[in-house]
């Protein structure tokens, strides 16, 4: 999930920090004071702590609870830095400012430049951790209804256990306090801060932050810092030995397990599992978590594997939007409706509070009795322990719509050749033209006439590598290939064995393709949201979105005005100025209708009328787009193009029941509702 910027009063952190390094670097830290040459690694962190133990001073003075010992806290142990200036402290208006203080940087280190000058930089690292600050709200809204089925009853507030299992800087358990010490007759804050609440996190510093937040709220000066360092730990929640790391010990913490476990878990792709894990560490999961196989699943169902196996009535989680589909509802949800848990409470798609292009999944699971269930906004008998997808948003593609493909991974670029590197090859070699192919990539798509590729590549799948050996040029070109992937090999071990292949050709596709001449393709990242006929003849680039079908009525719904904002809106993202079409969302999530017959005459006219324009302008499809919303009077063929996308929307809208539309946000709205009332039928259905 992307990072929620701080909203703080006073100079920004990243300013702070950056100020600090530099007053720090004056007093001579950078040529060895105080103590012998310093890692910049280390400096960053040093100020780190020092712009944190300022807020947190700050904020306790203010607040009237200046603690009467800073003996006990990890933040105040002296360091070599206790001599160096002191920061002001970043102004933080409100005790959850110190955690988003902390978060806001993560995704910065330090670093010598040329002149061996300390600097402030971005780092990947907070990326690849897949953790971010969760803001107040969000947190609140996830603990108040993991709470409910506990409060509801007679219970004893100091009788329930609450845990965060990725806690971070503690954000949930603030929301946690809270929500118990606002109830009628509830105990004190310090009574449920100290007897109520535990969590875990591999980053020490999160943790004591998260410690210092939570003696803020509690607001006692004669309380030590310390109070709940047995209860807030450092350790990583998913580990069971020490093998690999810090485990957790949950036995130790609660022998009975927890009440009710919350939080937002990092969110990592496969891919960034094994780059942030390492297979080993990653392997070991799978076989202690999820029985040995994890399939494609996020990071963050490994967080909800732990979840259930510690929690004795509730669960609340941010997941990831893909939680319903897949891997990660395979190996996630599946598995805890196999061992009980029923889920009374989802919203199975929401976009992340600081970036819309990101979706997250709000999911309550609980074993004991919750209540009627509640599937996005709606009432429901019950969510069922399978389809549940269906349920909340629609019964899936119909038959007349395919799927669409990311195409080839080609993975560097040693296997790309210049046109003209590959004609040279062909004319020392004829036996070299049997495997070089265009390669059409995204921004071919939509830039170029026709559209054409610019580049070609080296396709050796299915090669005999001492044939190629015997063809001098490739011969040559393979052994900057193999230079290139020896470097790749440590995150692609996959390649060890076929180096002079692809990272992923993405064969199916290709299968699919046979028998046709043209099929549609979209530019993975463009200015428009815009279907290509293109030939298929080249090797596509993972630039590209492939549908295997050359059908004008397909053609004509991914030109219209629905499609278009259902994929902008609900199936993308945006990067820069650039729209990021996803189409694996699209299928999930769009109410497609039955039949699409009555579009088929628009779209062929639409597709005659863009291949008119791009062959009289000599211009790709972004260009003739851009005419096309412009103020062009001038040229016929583009008059014929916005006649046609008018026809093109009224059908798919007519399709829809939306006849008469025009205005982009009632169409969105009514889609919506058309998922909406799809969510409802089925739920009816699945009773």
């Amino acid at each position: 999930m992307p990072p929620t910027s701080p909203m703080l009063p006073g100079m920004e952190p990243s300013a702070a920090i950056v100020e600090l390094i530099a007053a720090w670097e004056d007093c001579g830290i950078s040529s060895g004071a105080p103590g012998g040459d310093v890692d910049p690694g280390e400096i960053f962190r040093a100020a780190v702590a020092a712009l944190l133990r300022a807020a947190f001073v700050d904020l306790a003075e203010r607040r009237g609870t200046v603690p009467a010992s800073y003996e006990g806290s990890l933040l105040f142990a002296p360091d070599r830095y206790g001599a160096l200036p002191a920061p002001s402290a970043p102004a933080c208006a409100e005790i959850d400012d110190l955690g988003r203080l902390y978060e806001s940087l993560l995704g910065l280190t330090c670093r010598r430049d040329d002149r061996g000058r300390l600097e402030v930089v971005a780092t990947a690292g907070r990326k690849h951790a897949g953790a971010h600050y969760t803001p107040p709200d969000l947190a609140a809204e996830v603990v108040r209804h993991a709470l409910a089925p506990l409060v509801a009853g007679p219970r004893a507030i100091l009788d329930l256990r609450v845990a965060d299992i990725a806690a971070g800087s503690g954000a949930f358990l603030l929301a946690a306090a809270r929500d118990l010490g606002g109830r009628d007759g509830a105990p004190s804050l310090r009574q449920i801060v100290s007897t109520c609440l535990y969590g875990a996190d591999i980053d020490a510093l999160a943790v004591e932050v998260g410690r210092l937040s939570l003696w803020l709220l509690v607001g006692d000066p004669d309380l030590p810092l310390s109070f709940l360092d047995e209860h807030l730990v450092v350790g990583n929640a998913l580990l069971d030995d020490d093998r690999l790391g810090t485990p957790v010990d949950w036995a130790a913490l609660a022998p009975a397990g927890f009440d009710a476990v919350v939080g937002n878990p990092p969110f990592l792709g496969v891919k960034g599992i094994r780059g942030a894990l390492g297979r080993e560490l990653r392997d070991h999961l799978a076989g202690s978590l999820l029985d040995g196989e994890s399939g494609r699943s996020d990071l963050a169902i490994f967080f909800l594997a732990r979840a259930r196996r510690l929690s004795t009535a509730t669960i609340g989680l941010v997941l990831p939007a893909a939680i319903w589909s897949g891997d990660n509802y395979r190996f996630g949800l599946a598995r805890a409706f196999e061992e009980g848990f029923a889920c009374y409470r989802a919203e199975t798609s929401r976009p992340w509070p600081s970036d819309a292009g990101v979706r997250i999944a709000l999911t309550w699971l609980s074993r004991i009795p919750a209540g009627r269930p509640l599937l996005d906004g709606v009432p429901v008998d019950r969510i069922p322990a399978t389809r549940a997808r269906d349920a909340s948003r629609s019964a899936g593609p119909p038959p007349w719509m395919p799927h669409g493909f990311q195409a080839s991974i080609v993975l560097g670029k040693s296997l790309l050749l210049t046109r003209d590197e590959a004609a040279a090859m062909i004319g020392e070699d004829s036996r070299a033209e049997r495997w070089i192919r265009e390669y059409l990539s995204g921004d071919d798509l939509v830039s170029t006439p026709g559209p054409s590729s610019s580049r070609c590549v080296l396709d050796l799948a299915g090669a005999d590598l001492d044939d190629l050996l015997a063809i001098p040029p490739i011969a040559r070109r393979l052994r900057a290939v193999r230079t290139e992937r020896d470097g790749q090999l440590g995150k692609y071990p996959q390649l060890a064995g076929r180096w002079w292949t692809f990272l992923n050709r993405v064969d199916r596709l290709y299968d699919e393709l046979a028998g046709f001449s043209e099929v549609i393709a979209f530019s993975k990242h463009a200015k428009y949201t815009w279907p290509v006929l293109v030939g298929t003849g080249p090797v596509f680039s993972n630039g590209a979105i492939v549908y295997p079908t050359d059908d004008r009525a397909v053609y004509g719904f991914l030109a219209s005005t629905p499609h278009r904002i259902w994929a902008t809106e609900e199936g993308g993202s945006r990067l820069n100025q650039s729209h990021r079409y996803n189409p694996s969302r699209l299928l999930r999530t769009y109410p497609f209708p039955d039949s699409i017959a009555s579009v088929r005459g628009p779209g062929e006219e639409l597709a005659a009328a863009m291949s008119a324009a791009r062959d009289e302008l000599g211009v790709g499809v972004t260009e003739v787009l851009n005419r096309v919303h412009g103020a062009d009077r001038a040229a016929t063929s583009i008059e014929r193009i916005r006649r046609a996308i008018t026809e093109v929307d009224a059908a798919v809208l007519a399709v829809h029941g939306l006849t008469g539309m025009t205005d982009p946000a009632g169409i969105r709205s009514a889609l919506v509702d058309c998922a909406s009332e799809r969510a409802a039928f089925r739920s009816k259905i699945l009773r």
